[in-house]
C-alpha cells in the first residue's frame, strides 16, 4: 500500500496554491479598485444629489410661502428662494465641482412654484475612457396658497385723533399694506384693501350718489328702516344724507390692489369732527359686500361671500365712544353718554353681527379708548382673540401688524 505523501509534497502543493492565489489577486486587483472607486464615486454623487434635493425643497417652500404671504414681486421671490437654497448648501458646497445654479418658475394659474438646479461632482477614481465628473440635478415644486384677501380698514379720523395719534395710525395702516402686499409699490392680484375713514359721517366721494339714490354727492350717514343693519344694495335701501352732517375730508377708497395708491391715501388722512362709528362700520361692510358691487368700479367690486378661495376681513378701530347719530328721537352729535351714543353703538353691534354671519372675520382695535368703547369693540370682534387694546402708538402699530400677520396665517391654513 503506497505510503502517505511526505511533508515536501504538501509543501509543494501549498507553494503552488499560494502562487495561484497571488496570480488571481493580481488579475482581480484592477477590478476591485475599479469597483471600490465606482462605489465611492456613486456614493459621492448620491450624497450630492440628496443635498441638492434638500436645498431645493427648502427653497421651493420659502418662495411659495413668500407668495402666500403677499409678495408679488417675482424678483423678490427669486431672491428669497435663492437665499434659502444657498444657506442650505453652505456647509456642503465643497461636494460640488461647480457652484449649483438655481432656476425659479412661478405658475400663477396652477398656484405652484418650481425650482431646479444642477451641478457637477468630480470622480475620485476616474479611469481611462470614463467621465471625470458626473452631473447631478433635481427639481422641487411647492404649491402656494392663492387665497384672495379682501380687507376693509375702518380708520378713526375724528378730532381726538390729532397730532401724534394720527401719525401713529398712518404708520400702523401702512404697515398692514406692506405686510400683505409686499414692501414695493406694485399691484397685487390677490390682496385688495379698502379704506374707510370716518368721523361725524363718511365721505363716500364719487360713490355717494349711487349709494344715496342721488341725495348726496359726497357725505353720507346711516340708513333707516328694517335694512339699516344689513348689506342689502342701495337700490333696495339707499343710505341717507343730512345737511348738517360734518363730512371728513378723507374719502372712502373701495377695494384696491394698488399698494402705492393705498399708502398715498393713508398718508393724506386728516382729522376733524365727532364719532359716528356705526357709519364707518357700515361702509366697511359695504366695501366687502357683493350686494354693493354695482356701486364700485370693476377692479374694486367685492367677490361673493363664503367663497373657499376668498378671505374677507374687517379691521375696525376707534379712540373714543361712538357718539353721533342722525335719525329718530335719539339723534344727536358729539353726545357721549346719551341715547344718541347708545343708538350709534347698538347699530354698530348689529352691523358687526350681520358681518360675522356673512363670514367676514372682524378684528377690532381700541386706541386709548374709554371702557364703554372697549366693551363695544370687543363685542364686535369675531372673538376675544381678535380684539386689541392699545395705549401707545407703538402698541397700536404692533396690533395692526399682528392683525396682518394673523391674516397671512389664515391665508396659509385655510
Amino acid at each position: 500500500m503506497p505510503g502517505l505523501p511526505g511533508r515536501s509534497a504538501f509543501g509543494g502543493f501549498v507553494r503552488e496554491t499560494g502562487g495561484n492565489v497571488l496570480i488571481l489577486f493580481a488579475l482581480c486587483l484592477p477590478l476591485v479598485i475599479l469597483a471600490v472607486g465606482a462605489a465611492v464615486d456613486f456614493g459621492r454623487g448620491a450624497d450630492a444629489q440628496v443635498k441638492i434635493q434638500s436645498a431645493l425643497d427648502a427653497a421651493a417652500l420659502a418662495g411659495a410661502k413668500a407668495i402666500s404671504q403677499g409678495e408679488t414681486d417675482k424678483d423678490e421671490v427669486e431672491k428669497i428662494a435663492k437665499a434659502t437654497f444657498d444657506a442650505n448648501l453652505a456647509d456642503n458646497i465643497r461636494v460640488f465641482d461647480e457652484t449649483p445654479t438655481l432656476t425659479v418658475d412661478i405658475d400663477s394659474d396652477a398656484g405652484t412654484l418650481k425650482v431646479s438646479s444642477k451641478s457637477k461632482v468630480d470622480h475620485v477614481f476616474s479611469v481611462l475612457g470614463t467621465d471625470k465628473s458626473s452631473v447631478v440635478g433635481a427639481t422641487s415644486t411647492a404649491a402656494f396658497n392663492s387665497l384672495n384677501i379682501e380687507l376693509a380698514m375702518m380708520l378713526d379720523v375724528t378730532g381726538s385723533m390729532g397730532g401724534q395719534k394720527i401719525a401713529d395710525l398712518k404708520s400702523a395702516a401702512s404697515s398692514v399694506v406692506d405686510m400683505l402686499m409686499g414692501s414695493g409699490s406694485g399691484w397685487s392680484s390677490n390682496v385688495r384693501i379698502s379704506l374707510v375713514p370716518y368721523s361725524a359721517a363718511v365721505n363716500a366721494g364719487a360713490y355717494a350718489k349711487k349709494a344715496s339714490n342721488g341725495k348726496s354727492d359726497q357725505c353720507v350717514v346711516e340708513r333707516v328702516g328694517t335694512d339699516k343693519a344689513t348689506d342689502v344694495g342701495p337700490d333696495t335701501a339707499p343710505v341717507d344724507f343730512v345737511s348738517y352732517a360734518a363730512c371728513p375730508n378723507s374719502k372712502v377708497l373701495p377695494l384696491s390692489g394698488n399698494a402705492s395708491q393705498l399708502k398715498t391715501r393713508i398718508n393724506k388722512l386728516s382729522v376733524d369732527g365727532c364719532t359716528a362709528g356705526h357709519i364707518g362700520v357700515a361702509w366697511s361692510y359695504y366695501t366687502l359686500s357683493p350686494h354693493w358691487a354695482s356701486v364700485f368700479p370693476a377692479p374694486s367690486q367685492p367677490g361673493p361671500y363664503k367663497d373657499p378661495d376668498k378671505l374677507k376681513v374687517a379691521l375696525l378701530m376707534t379712540d373714543g365712544l361712538f357718539n353721533t347719530y342722525y335719525h329718530g328721537a335719539n339723534q344727536g352729535a358729539c353726545k357721549d353718554g346719551t341715547p344718541a351714543a347708545d343708538e350709534s353703538a347698538k347699530l354698530a353691534l348689529d352691523l358687526c353681527k350681520s358681518m360675522r354671519d356673512d363670514g367676514i372675520v372682524i378684528y377690532s382695535v381700541a386706541y386709548q379708548a374709554p371702557s364703554d368703547a372697549q366693551t363695544m369693540l370687543k363685542a364686535c370682534a369675531t372673538d376675544d382673540e381678535h380684539y386689541f387694546e392699545t395705549d401707545t402708538g407703538s402698541e397700536l402699530i404692533a396690533a395692526f401688524q399682528e392683525v396682518a400677520d394673523n391674516i397671512r396665517d389664515l391665508r396659509l391654513t385655510r
